[in-house]
């Protein structure tokens, strides 16, 4: 897992952008079921 320690380290601007598409996702296949 090379990628996992530069991304760890660039994480504060990325990991909100993941988290805010994550909850997106699922609350589109919550509206779906």
């Amino acid at each position: 897992m090379l990628l996992d320690s530069p991304y760890n380290n660039i994480s504060l601007s990325g990991d909100h952008l993941d988290h805010v598409m994550i909850t997106s996702l699922i609350s589109l296949c919550i509206k779906v079921v």
